[in-house]
């Protein structure tokens, strides 16, 4: 008689309810840090920190809004409107998590979004190595996942936490190739790196290169020589079918990647970071020479490993959470003899951590496996070396365990773990020295600091206890299983240990308090700010995120994102704002520029001039709000000359507006060059402090300086020299506050910097003399300029013009303009698409680049109806080639699959040299050459 099979079995066959495990285990372990630390929803702590606060959080705003009531082609908020296809973004998961919560909630819901995405890292890498080690046991599956969740390069770039969607596909990637090359199906493969091409370009870049470099090893090394062929067809085959099928949003991702400021900046960028540390292993020998330098001062290992963690302190994270994986190839070399069938991938494994090893310390390296990249930011690709390190784990637990004997781990053991625990303070005390350099010797950095204590002081000392105890049980446990528990519960809680320490702010701590405090007031601006579209608004003091426009909703100069074209930038640096990188902040500028720009409305947490600004309103958060004095209305209407007017011709911005203003049928110049009636020289000497010590000093040369204002100016400086930098400035004997991003107004802290490299305004004045005081660290008054606007001539221009009528949708502009000749050009403070389609009058006009990236419209004398319209054909293009080049892909990678018998044998041998070409390519630039410079430079 048959019986039944229950569901439940039926179920376990299909699915591994283990997989279940290691997720489950990650979300309950996070909300338990997530109560011990008060995050939300237990109290006011945050996971959100650096690239999340001013840029990913932003872009979950803006992508709310496109998606409710926007568009998801074009965004009118930042950097003077801009081309954004966010259509592909859809296909995240994280990103459809994000849409599910309300405006409101958005920064909360970001630590939801850390459990949603570590909770699919911890499927998809459980799932893999499941399938990747079929014999390893189902706890060891758990610890090895949850290895790869919490590696350091989760733990410490979790900030972007877009990257972590990444973290999560490569696991498929590897296993799917590893399973192509068992004679499976190449579609899996296809369609999981297409998936990685269309929504994450960039880190699919790592996985290609990863592909050719341990996908060639693993076949050049693990595979049989009889099966090369075929493996280096399947993989060629499967990745350049995804690389077909994903090909146009690989060309739109270069070619928009090549016009970013971005981009221009990389070059310089490398070269700095290569001519820093161009000797051997890169900056590890100039520590090594240092310390030997500093063996005679009793403060000099300490110095030394102050210096050390400051250098590292990002790159040694990458190496926290998979250690085992050093123990697991040392057992697996002590048994390399013995065990014939262990050698291909204990050779292959040790390889390939060792090239990823190796480019933690290789700068040179590590810039060209990300195609340019930041000295402050590296190892991008840092979660293959996460996962290659827990493959050694697994090929260990799941071959070689019940071959080790007791006494040969023991030996080991007994040895690493102590090593542990000696890590476990060498890695914090540098931590503190750095701190306590940054806080000051009066601060007790074990008592005063809250945040070291929660996140460095008190989980270390626990990781050393639970070390020791870990220590002394392998000492005196002798049973196999048991032995195998302990060493899973001391993973478990170092594990937990390093995520508690790196994973969130707690609450009240420094870092929740200002992010609360950012955002509050970007919630105030979102309340008691309304103005109409292309009316744009300006936070004087930078007291918000770069990117607050669309936390506010409101339009902004202000912009951070790594889309931001170099002309965009060039344009609004041109009208004197400030930029860096990818960033163009609201400060610098001219009230001109401000005003052709059209903000109209200023914001900030300290009070500003009551000559330029009339105050609307102080808010609950201290905010206080102001109508700008000096404003123009959109679509002025500039002569001729504004076509041959090209900022590069001028040397400065002043000259160059003053060309703008005089474009407007004015007469007088709005800017005059400045020069003192009288000045005088001292010099002092000032101590240049390094890491809390003295190691010298250098020279400053302080200028005195007086001028006469006649009339009534705004004074401003700007310095086109790099070879000049001010210390400090007084203004009449006050010295000058600026805005330095993220924080109130504070007392000057030199210029040019970071967020104010362009125009800095010194004030306003009406006939009287002006005293300037300069401290110069570097260069003299002779390398920078003062200019004055004139405020009358200026009003005069303001009060001639009255509002055009407009509308604004989320593509299209509709405004009328008036023109006195014909053949005058329309200016519009929107940046210039070739996608703008326009008519005047009814007749079709095609609008023109001008001002480096504004749009400009031929006008008829008279009166003007302009019709502007976004086309989105670049959009729609988009879409519909990721739509037919994927069928065209699969239905190719399909009719070689079903018809491979027809493809010719040499076909395999060209594939085979074709392949072998391009992996020795690769690591010749990506290995042997920067090798070379290094021990070239030794």
């Amino acid at each position: 008689m048959k019986t039944k099979t229950p569901k439940s079995n039926n179920l376990s066959k299909h699915f591994d309810l283990t997989l279940l495990i290691p997720p489950l285990i990650t979300v309950i372990g996070l909300l338990v840090i997530y109560y011990m630390k008060g995050i939300y929803p237990f109290g006011s702590g945050t996971t959100v920190d650096f690239d999340c606060t001013y840029k990913i959080i932003p872009e979950y705003f803006y992508l709310h809004d496109a998606w409710h009531s926007g568009s998801l082609f074009y965004d009118f908020t930042t950097a003077g409107g801009m081309a954004r296809d966010l259509t592909l973004s859809l296909l995240r998961p994280g990103n459809i998590f994000m849409l599910l919560f309300p405006r409101d909630q958005i920064v909360n819901a970001m630590n939801y979004l850390l459990l949603f995405r570590m909770a699919i890292v911890a499927f998809t890498s459980s799932y893999s190595f499941r399938k990747l080690f079929p014999e390893l046991s189902k706890p060891w599956v758990c610890i090895i996942a949850l290895m790869y969740t919490f590696s350091g390069y989760n733990l410490e770039y979790f900030t972007y936490i877009e990257w972590l969607e990444a973290v999560a596909v490569f696991p498929l990637v590897a296993l799917f190739t590893v399973e192509m090359f068992r004679g499976k199906s190449r579609l899996p493969f296809f369609f999981t790196l297409l998936y990685f091409i269309l929504t994450d370009t960039y880190f699919s870049y790592f996985t290609i290169i990863g592909l050719i470099v341990f996908g060639g090893l693993y076949i050049f090394i693990v595979e049989d020589k009889d099966k090369h062929k075929r493996d280096i067809f399947n993989l060629g085959i499967g990745t350049l079918g995804a690389m077909l099928a994903g090909g146009y949003q690989i060309y739109l991702f270069l070619s928009t990647t090549f016009t970013t400021a971005r981009f221009e900046m990389n070059p310089i960028q490398l070269n700095n970071d290569v001519a820093e540390s161009a000797s051997a292993v890169s900056d590890v020998s100039s520590v090594v020479q240092s310390i030997s330098e500093a063996s005679n001062s009793a403060n000099g290992l300490l110095s030394i490993l102050r210096h050390g963690f400051y250098v590292y302190n990002i790159t040694f994270f990458m190496l926290l959470g998979t250690e085992l994986a050093f123990v697991s190839l040392l057992l697996m070399w002590l048994r390399f003899k013995k065990h014939k069938e262990i050698r291909r991938p204990t050779v292959f494994l040790t390889i390939s951590i060792s090239l990823l090893v190796l480019q933690l310390f290789l700068l040179s390296t590590d810039l060209l496996w990300h195609g340019g990249s930041y000295a402050c930011f590296p190892v991008r690709n840092g979660y293959l070396l996460a996962f290659l390190c827990c493959c050694s784990v697994g090929y260990y637990y799941s071959k070689l365990d019940m071959l080790d004997g007791i006494k040969v781990k023991a030996d080991i053991l007994k040895t690493l773990i102590p090593i542990f625990c000696i890590f476990s303070f060498v890695f914090i005390i540098p931590k503190l020295l750095v701190f306590k350099d940054l806080l000051g010797n009066d601060i007790n950095i074990f008592n005063n600091s809250k945040f070291l204590s929660d996140s460095y002081i008190y989980p270390f000392s626990v990781l050393f206890l639970f070390f020791a105890a870990g220590y002394i049980g392998f000492k005196i446990i002798k049973n196999r299983q048991v032995r195998s528990v302990v060493t899973i519960a001391l993973l478990s809680v170092y594990l937990g240990v390093i995520t508690y320490s790196f994973i969130g702010e707690a609450a009240n701590s420094g870092k929740a308090n200002a992010l609360s405090m950012i955002y509050s007031r970007a919630n105030d601006v979102h309340t008691n700010v309304s103005v109409q579209p292309l009316s744009r608004t300006s936070n004087e003091d930078l007291s918000l995120i770069d990117n607050y426009a669309y936390v506010c909703a409101t339009e902004s100069a202000s912009n951070w994102t790594a889309t931001i074209t170099s002309k965009q930038q060039k344009a609004l640096k041109d009208l004197g704002y400030s930029t860096f990188q990818t960033h163009v902040t609201d400060a610098g500028a001219t009230l001109f520029s401000k005003a052709l720009f059209r903000t109209v409305v200023s914001f900030s947490k300290e009070p500003l001039n009551n000559i330029l600004f009339s105050e609307r309103l102080v808010s609950e958060n201290d905010m206080h709000f102001y109508d700008n004095k000096y404003t123009l209305p959109l679509a002025l209407s500039f002569n001729k000359k504004i076509l041959e007017i090209n900022p590069d011709d001028f040397n400065n911005t002043f000259e160059y507006q003053n060309a703008l203003f005089n474009a407007l049928n004015t007469d007088v110049h709005l800017f005059e060059e400045v020069s003192p009636f009288w000045f005088s020289f001292n010099s002092y000497k000032k101590d240049q402090v390094s890491f809390g010590n003295i190691v010298g000093d250098y020279d400053v040369m302080r200028t005195t300086e007086k001028l006469n204002i006649k009339g009534k100016k705004v004074l401003y400086l700007i310095c086109n020299n790099s070879n000049v930098k001010i210390n400090q400035l007084f203004v009449d004997g006050k010295i000058l506050t600026t805005a330095t991003g993220l924080s109130v107004q504070t007392a000057f802290s030199g210029f040019p910097q970071t967020y104010n490299n362009n125009v800095l305004e010194l004030g306003v004045f009406e006939n009287k003399n002006v005293e300037l005081q300069f401290d110069f660290k570097e260069g003299s008054y002779k390398g920078i300029n003062l200019y004055t606007l004139d405020l009358d001539a200026l009003r005069t221009l303001c009060d001639s013009y009255e509002d055009n009528p407009y509308e604004v949708g989320v593509d299209w502009v509709n405004f009328s303009a008036f023109s006195e000749n014909e053949g005058d050009i329309i200016f519009l403070p929107i940046a210039y698409d070739k996608e703008w389609k326009c008519s005047i009058n009814g007749e079709v006009i095609e609008p023109v680049c001008i001002l480096g990236d504004f749009i400009g419209l031929p006008a008829r004398q008279g009166a003007n109806e302009v019709k502007l319209h976004y086309s989105h054909r670049q959009g729609y293009i988009h879409i519909a080639a990721v739509i037919v080049l994927s069928v065209v892909a699969f239905v190719l990678m399909k009719l070689i699959e079903n018809k491979e018998y027809l493809v010719p044998r040499f076909v395999y041998a060209f594939t085979k040299f074709a392949f072998t070409t391009l992996f020795s390519v690769v690591m010749t630039v990506l290995y042997v050459i920067p090798l070379i410079f290094a021990f070239v430079y030794l």
